[in-house]
Protein backbone atom coordinates (compact mmCIF):
# COMPACT_ATOMS: atom_id res chain seq x y z
CA UNK A 1 0.00 0.00 0.00
CA UNK A 2 0.92 3.87 -0.86
CA UNK A 3 0.79 4.49 2.72
CA UNK A 4 3.27 2.26 3.99
CA UNK A 5 5.93 3.89 1.75
CA UNK A 6 5.13 7.00 3.01
CA UNK A 7 5.26 6.27 6.90
CA UNK A 8 9.41 6.06 7.04
CA UNK A 9 9.30 10.05 5.72
CA UNK A 10 7.08 10.64 9.49
CA UNK A 11 9.76 9.17 11.62
CA UNK A 12 7.14 5.91 11.71
CA UNK A 13 9.70 2.96 11.33
CA UNK A 14 10.36 -0.40 13.07
CA UNK A 15 7.89 -2.36 15.36
CA UNK A 16 5.43 0.87 14.57
CA UNK A 17 5.09 0.50 11.02
CA UNK A 18 4.86 -3.36 11.46
CA UNK A 19 1.63 -2.46 13.74
CA UNK A 20 0.60 -0.33 11.26
CA UNK A 21 1.26 -2.48 8.20
CA UNK A 22 -0.39 -5.44 10.27
CA UNK A 23 -3.99 -3.36 10.79
CA UNK A 24 -4.03 -2.74 6.92
CA UNK A 25 -2.72 -5.52 5.23
CA UNK A 26 -5.00 -8.78 4.72
CA UNK A 27 -8.35 -7.95 5.48
CA UNK A 28 -11.51 -9.00 3.78
CA UNK A 29 -14.74 -7.71 3.01
CA UNK A 30 -18.21 -9.28 1.41
CA UNK A 31 -21.22 -7.82 1.10
CA UNK A 32 -24.81 -9.82 2.37
CA UNK A 33 -27.57 -9.12 -0.28
CA UNK A 34 -31.21 -10.98 -0.05
CA UNK A 35 -29.97 -12.48 2.79
CA UNK A 36 -27.16 -14.14 0.42
CA UNK A 37 -23.52 -13.86 1.54
CA UNK A 38 -21.10 -14.07 -1.68
CA UNK A 39 -17.24 -15.26 -1.44
CA UNK A 40 -15.06 -12.17 0.67
CA UNK A 41 -12.48 -10.56 -1.71
CA UNK A 42 -9.52 -8.76 -0.38
CA UNK A 43 -9.69 -5.35 0.38
CA UNK A 44 -6.42 -3.54 -1.43
CA UNK A 45 -6.69 0.18 -0.40
CA UNK A 46 -8.18 2.50 2.09
CA UNK A 47 -8.75 1.98 5.97
CA UNK A 48 -11.29 0.50 8.09
CA UNK A 49 -14.21 2.48 8.24
CA UNK A 50 -15.32 3.55 12.18
CA UNK A 51 -11.44 2.73 13.24
CA UNK A 52 -9.89 5.04 15.95
CA UNK A 53 -6.50 5.14 13.67
CA UNK A 54 -8.46 5.48 10.33
CA UNK A 55 -8.43 9.78 10.68
CA UNK A 56 -4.96 9.73 11.48
CA UNK A 57 -4.02 7.37 8.65
CA UNK A 58 -5.69 9.49 5.92
CA UNK A 59 -3.97 12.81 6.86
CA UNK A 60 -0.27 10.83 7.06
CA UNK A 61 -1.84 9.72 3.27
CA UNK A 62 -2.68 13.25 2.24
CA UNK A 63 0.06 15.63 4.26
CA UNK A 64 2.30 15.72 1.15
CA UNK A 65 0.06 17.36 -1.04
CA UNK A 66 0.58 21.04 -0.79
CA UNK A 67 4.12 20.30 -1.42
CA UNK A 68 3.20 19.53 -5.34
CA UNK A 69 1.11 22.61 -5.44
CA UNK A 70 2.44 25.94 -6.44
CA UNK A 71 -0.14 28.36 -4.51
CA UNK A 72 -1.32 28.25 -0.57
CA UNK A 73 -3.28 25.58 -0.14
CA UNK A 74 -5.10 24.53 3.26
CA UNK A 75 -6.38 20.97 4.42
CA UNK A 76 -8.53 19.79 6.73
CA UNK A 77 -9.40 16.00 7.02
CA UNK A 78 -10.74 15.41 3.62
CA UNK A 79 -11.40 18.81 2.66
CA UNK A 80 -8.50 20.80 0.28
CA UNK A 81 -9.20 24.48 -0.56
CA UNK A 82 -6.41 26.17 -2.54
CA UNK A 83 -6.02 30.22 -3.11
CA UNK A 84 -4.79 32.30 -5.76
CA UNK A 85 -4.43 36.30 -5.72
CA UNK A 86 -5.37 38.55 -8.66
CA UNK A 87 -2.03 40.80 -8.53
CA UNK A 88 1.24 39.26 -9.62
CA UNK A 89 4.73 40.24 -8.05
CA UNK A 90 6.70 40.52 -11.41
CA UNK A 91 5.87 41.18 -14.92
CA UNK A 92 7.37 37.89 -16.08
CA UNK A 93 5.51 35.92 -13.77
CA UNK A 94 2.37 34.05 -15.19
CA UNK A 95 -0.83 35.50 -13.88
CA UNK A 96 -2.59 33.67 -10.27
CA UNK A 97 -5.50 32.70 -12.43
CA UNK A 98 -3.08 30.21 -14.52
CA UNK A 99 -1.19 29.42 -11.67
CA UNK A 100 -4.10 27.80 -10.29
CA UNK A 101 -5.44 26.10 -12.83
CA UNK A 102 -1.93 24.43 -13.44
CA UNK A 103 -2.35 23.24 -9.71
CA UNK A 104 -5.88 22.07 -10.03
CA UNK A 105 -3.89 19.55 -12.97
CA UNK A 106 -1.13 18.81 -10.37
CA UNK A 107 -3.86 17.88 -8.00
CA UNK A 108 -5.32 15.05 -9.70
CA UNK A 109 -1.84 13.82 -10.74
CA UNK A 110 -1.32 13.50 -7.40
CA UNK A 111 -4.17 12.09 -6.73
CA UNK A 112 -3.81 9.61 -9.57
CA UNK A 113 -0.49 8.67 -8.60
CA UNK A 114 -1.50 7.93 -4.79
CA UNK A 115 -4.49 5.46 -6.60
CA UNK A 116 -7.08 8.14 -5.71
CA UNK A 117 -10.02 9.27 -7.38
CA UNK A 118 -11.32 12.80 -7.14
CA UNK A 119 -15.11 13.98 -7.73
CA UNK A 120 -15.01 17.19 -9.93
CA UNK A 121 -18.46 17.77 -10.24
CA UNK A 122 -18.17 18.31 -5.98
CA UNK A 123 -15.57 21.21 -6.51
CA UNK A 124 -16.78 24.60 -6.06
CA UNK A 125 -14.78 28.04 -6.95
CA UNK A 126 -15.42 31.21 -5.60
CA UNK A 127 -14.35 34.69 -6.30
CA UNK A 128 -13.59 37.26 -3.99
CA UNK A 129 -12.93 40.91 -4.37
CA UNK A 130 -14.61 42.99 -7.04
CA UNK A 131 -12.44 43.43 -9.34
CA UNK A 132 -11.95 39.70 -9.70
CA UNK A 133 -11.65 38.70 -13.21
CA UNK A 134 -14.06 35.63 -12.77
CA UNK A 135 -12.19 32.89 -14.36
CA UNK A 136 -13.28 29.94 -15.33
CA UNK A 137 -11.37 26.78 -14.21
CA UNK A 138 -11.68 23.18 -15.75
CA UNK A 139 -10.58 19.40 -14.39
CA UNK A 140 -10.76 15.83 -16.12
CA UNK A 141 -13.91 13.30 -15.77
CA UNK A 142 -13.23 10.30 -15.93
CA UNK A 143 -13.58 10.30 -19.09
CA UNK A 144 -11.09 12.35 -20.10
CA UNK A 145 -13.59 15.03 -21.21
CA UNK A 146 -13.09 19.07 -19.35
CA UNK A 147 -15.01 19.93 -16.78
CA UNK A 148 -15.91 23.35 -15.80
CA UNK A 149 -15.93 23.75 -11.95
CA UNK A 150 -19.25 25.28 -10.89
CA UNK A 151 -18.75 28.71 -9.61
CA UNK A 152 -20.46 29.73 -6.14
CA UNK A 153 -21.13 32.38 -4.28
CA UNK A 154 -21.51 31.00 -0.65
CA UNK A 155 -20.33 28.34 1.05
CA UNK A 156 -19.54 26.30 4.51
CA UNK A 157 -16.36 26.33 5.82
CA UNK A 158 -15.76 24.49 9.17
CA UNK A 159 -19.25 25.76 10.31
CA UNK A 160 -19.34 29.13 8.82
CA UNK A 161 -21.12 30.17 5.45
CA UNK A 162 -18.14 32.61 3.74
CA UNK A 163 -19.73 34.78 0.95
CA UNK A 164 -17.99 36.02 -1.82
CA UNK A 165 -18.58 39.72 -0.21
CA UNK A 166 -17.48 38.77 2.74
CA UNK A 167 -20.59 40.01 5.10
CA UNK A 168 -21.30 36.83 6.42
CA UNK A 169 -24.81 37.88 6.01
CA UNK A 170 -26.33 34.52 5.49
CA UNK A 171 -24.54 32.88 8.34
CA UNK A 172 -25.45 35.23 10.76
CA UNK A 173 -28.94 34.53 9.52
CA UNK A 174 -28.83 31.06 9.90
CA UNK A 175 -27.45 30.87 13.27
CA UNK A 176 -29.95 33.25 14.02
CA UNK A 177 -32.44 30.59 12.82
CA UNK A 178 -30.96 28.06 14.68
CA UNK A 179 -30.75 30.36 17.64
CA UNK A 180 -34.17 30.91 17.82
CA UNK A 181 -35.65 26.92 17.43
CA UNK A 182 -33.65 25.90 20.28
CA UNK A 183 -35.52 29.01 22.44
CA UNK A 184 -38.71 28.62 20.67
CA UNK A 185 -38.31 24.64 22.39
CA UNK A 186 -37.12 26.28 25.80
CA UNK A 187 -40.21 28.63 25.67
CA UNK A 188 -42.46 25.61 24.97
CA UNK A 189 -40.93 23.36 27.21
CA UNK A 190 -40.77 25.65 30.47
CA UNK A 191 -43.78 27.48 31.72
CA UNK A 192 -41.67 29.83 33.58
CA UNK A 193 -37.87 30.48 34.00
CA UNK A 194 -35.88 32.26 37.49
CA UNK A 195 -33.04 33.98 36.61
CA UNK A 196 -30.52 30.72 37.43
CA UNK A 197 -32.21 28.14 35.24
CA UNK A 198 -32.77 31.20 32.26
CA UNK A 199 -29.01 31.94 32.48
CA UNK A 200 -27.96 27.85 32.56
CA UNK A 201 -30.37 27.27 29.99
CA UNK A 202 -29.65 29.90 27.32
CA UNK A 203 -25.67 30.23 27.91
CA UNK A 204 -25.36 26.32 26.86
CA UNK A 205 -28.09 25.58 24.54
CA UNK A 206 -28.79 29.44 22.96
CA UNK A 207 -25.99 31.81 22.86
CA UNK A 208 -23.73 28.87 21.24
CA UNK A 209 -25.29 29.54 18.00
CA UNK A 210 -24.60 33.31 18.19
CA UNK A 211 -20.81 33.55 18.48
CA UNK A 212 -18.97 30.48 17.16
CA UNK A 213 -16.42 31.80 15.41
CA UNK A 214 -17.34 35.32 15.62
CA UNK A 215 -13.88 36.44 15.64
CA UNK A 216 -14.31 35.26 11.51
CA UNK A 217 -17.75 36.94 11.07
CA UNK A 218 -18.19 39.27 13.34
CA UNK A 219 -21.07 41.77 11.24
CA UNK A 220 -19.98 45.13 10.08
CA UNK A 221 -24.26 45.64 9.14
CA UNK A 222 -25.84 47.63 11.66
CA UNK A 223 -28.88 45.22 10.06
CA UNK A 224 -26.94 41.93 11.21
CA UNK A 225 -25.84 43.20 14.54
CA UNK A 226 -29.38 44.71 15.92
CA UNK A 227 -30.73 40.91 14.59
CA UNK A 228 -28.38 39.21 16.51
CA UNK A 229 -29.21 41.15 19.94
CA UNK A 230 -32.74 40.81 19.05
CA UNK A 231 -32.28 37.38 19.97
CA UNK A 232 -31.30 38.10 23.24
CA UNK A 233 -33.39 40.52 23.91
CA UNK A 234 -36.04 38.31 22.80
CA UNK A 235 -34.78 35.41 25.14
CA UNK A 236 -34.67 37.33 28.48
CA UNK A 237 -38.07 38.49 28.22
CA UNK A 238 -39.00 34.20 29.70
CA UNK A 239 -37.27 35.50 32.79
CA UNK A 240 -39.70 35.84 35.28
CA UNK A 241 -39.61 38.96 37.63
CA UNK A 242 -38.16 41.43 34.95
CA UNK A 243 -41.53 42.80 33.33
CA UNK A 244 -42.01 46.15 32.80
CA UNK A 245 -37.74 46.54 33.01
CA UNK A 246 -36.13 48.25 29.57
CA UNK A 247 -33.58 45.94 28.05
CA UNK A 248 -30.55 47.71 29.44
CA UNK A 249 -31.99 47.22 32.89
CA UNK A 250 -32.58 43.42 32.40
CA UNK A 251 -29.44 42.44 31.88
CA UNK A 252 -28.19 44.62 34.05
CA UNK A 253 -30.25 42.53 36.97
CA UNK A 254 -29.12 39.05 34.96
CA UNK A 255 -25.34 39.96 34.91
CA UNK A 256 -25.43 39.45 31.47
CA UNK A 257 -23.10 41.62 28.61
CA UNK A 258 -24.33 42.38 25.11
CA UNK A 259 -23.48 39.84 22.49
CA UNK A 260 -21.88 42.88 20.71
CA UNK A 261 -19.40 43.48 24.08
CA UNK A 262 -19.03 39.59 24.06
CA UNK A 263 -17.71 39.77 20.21
CA UNK A 264 -15.33 42.79 21.35
CA UNK A 265 -13.71 40.77 23.99
CA UNK A 266 -13.47 37.47 21.97
CA UNK A 267 -11.63 39.78 19.43
CA UNK A 268 -9.55 41.04 22.32
CA UNK A 269 -7.99 37.16 23.64
CA UNK A 270 -7.93 36.02 20.25
CA UNK A 271 -5.33 39.70 19.64
CA UNK A 272 -3.50 38.51 22.66
CA UNK A 273 -3.03 35.11 21.70
CA UNK A 274 -1.97 36.51 18.01
CA UNK A 275 0.53 39.03 19.73
CA UNK A 276 1.92 36.68 22.09
CA UNK A 277 2.79 33.88 19.95
CA UNK A 278 0.32 31.64 20.98
CA UNK A 279 -1.47 31.19 18.11
CA UNK A 280 0.51 28.72 15.15
CA UNK A 281 0.93 31.31 12.98
CA UNK A 282 3.26 32.49 10.88
CA UNK A 283 4.15 36.04 11.58
CA UNK A 284 6.02 36.48 8.42
CA UNK A 285 4.59 38.49 5.30
CA UNK A 286 2.73 37.06 2.94
CA UNK A 287 4.32 35.46 0.41
CA UNK A 288 1.99 36.46 -1.93
CA UNK A 289 0.32 39.88 -0.96
CA UNK A 290 3.49 40.65 1.75
CA UNK A 291 0.93 41.75 4.46
CA UNK A 292 1.80 40.90 8.05
CA UNK A 293 -1.26 39.97 9.70
CA UNK A 294 -0.39 42.06 12.37
CA UNK A 295 2.22 45.10 12.66
CA UNK A 296 3.49 46.67 15.77
CA UNK A 297 3.07 50.08 15.71
CA UNK A 298 5.81 52.91 14.74
CA UNK A 299 5.74 55.07 17.44
CA UNK A 300 4.74 54.17 21.05
CA UNK A 301 4.30 57.11 22.87
CA UNK A 302 4.23 57.32 26.91
CA UNK A 303 0.35 57.13 27.07
CA UNK A 304 0.07 53.62 24.77
CA UNK A 305 1.58 50.08 26.25
CA UNK A 306 4.25 47.85 24.40
CA UNK A 307 2.22 46.04 22.18
CA UNK A 308 0.42 48.66 20.07
CA UNK A 309 -0.19 47.78 16.41
CA UNK A 310 -0.37 49.75 13.53
CA UNK A 311 -3.76 50.39 12.20
CA UNK A 312 -4.22 48.42 8.72
CA UNK A 313 -6.66 50.38 6.06
CA UNK A 314 -8.43 47.57 4.33
CA UNK A 315 -10.97 49.06 1.51
CA UNK A 316 -13.82 46.75 0.16
CA UNK A 317 -14.50 43.54 1.60
CA UNK A 318 -10.98 43.49 3.75
CA UNK A 319 -12.46 46.76 5.88
CA UNK A 320 -14.02 44.66 8.52
CA UNK A 321 -10.74 42.28 8.77
CA UNK A 322 -10.67 41.03 12.25
CA UNK A 323 -6.81 42.90 12.66
CA UNK A 324 -8.34 46.16 11.36
CA UNK A 325 -11.45 45.70 13.56
CA UNK A 326 -10.23 45.02 16.66
CA UNK A 327 -6.80 46.94 16.51
CA UNK A 328 -8.37 50.20 18.27
CA UNK A 329 -9.74 48.56 21.02
CA UNK A 330 -6.29 46.60 21.72
CA UNK A 331 -4.41 49.93 21.52
CA UNK A 332 -6.60 50.88 24.02
CA UNK A 333 -5.68 48.39 26.65
CA UNK A 334 -3.66 48.94 29.57
CA UNK A 335 0.15 47.54 30.07
CA UNK A 336 -1.12 45.63 32.76
CA UNK A 337 -3.27 44.26 30.87
CA UNK A 338 -1.40 43.38 27.66
CA UNK A 339 1.50 42.00 29.37
CA UNK A 340 -0.46 39.15 31.36
CA UNK A 341 1.36 35.61 30.92
CA UNK A 342 -1.37 33.42 30.20
CA UNK A 343 -4.55 33.70 28.47
CA UNK A 344 -6.59 33.42 31.67
CA UNK A 345 -4.77 36.09 33.32
CA UNK A 346 -5.50 38.52 30.56
CA UNK A 347 -9.47 37.76 30.68
CA UNK A 348 -9.54 38.37 34.02
CA UNK A 349 -7.77 41.78 33.77
CA UNK A 350 -9.41 42.19 30.80
CA UNK A 351 -12.52 42.04 32.77
CA UNK A 352 -11.87 44.32 35.41
CA UNK A 353 -10.57 46.86 32.80
CA UNK A 354 -14.03 46.99 30.36
CA UNK A 355 -16.18 46.42 33.85
CA UNK A 356 -18.27 49.73 33.29
CA UNK A 357 -17.53 49.99 29.22
CA UNK A 358 -20.86 51.59 28.23
CA UNK A 359 -21.14 49.04 25.36
CA UNK A 360 -21.61 45.60 28.31
CA UNK A 361 -24.98 46.38 28.97
CA UNK A 362 -25.97 49.02 26.37
CA UNK A 363 -27.62 48.53 22.75
CA UNK A 364 -28.84 51.21 20.81
CA UNK A 365 -31.04 49.30 17.91
CA UNK A 366 -31.50 51.51 14.75
CA UNK A 367 -35.11 50.45 14.93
Amino acid sequence: MRLLTKLPAYGITGNLKQWIQNFLTGRKQSVKINGEIPDSVNVTSGVPQGSVMGPLLFILFVNDLPDNLHNPTLMYADDTKMFSLKKQRLIMDPPNTTTLQQDLTRFQSWANNMGMKLNPTKCKTMHLGRSNPLQEYTMLLDDNTQHHIMTTTEEKDLGVIVDSGLTFSKHIQTQINKANSVLGAIKHTFKALDPTAFLSLYKSLVRPNLEYASVIWSPKLKRDKDALEYVQRRAIRLVTGLSGKSYEERLLTLELPTLEFRRQRADMIQMFKLVHGLEELNPAPCSECGRMIIQPALNVNNRGHDFKLQIQHEPGPRDNFFTRRATKNWNRLTQDTVSANCVNIFKNRLNKEWKNKPERYHYRFSY
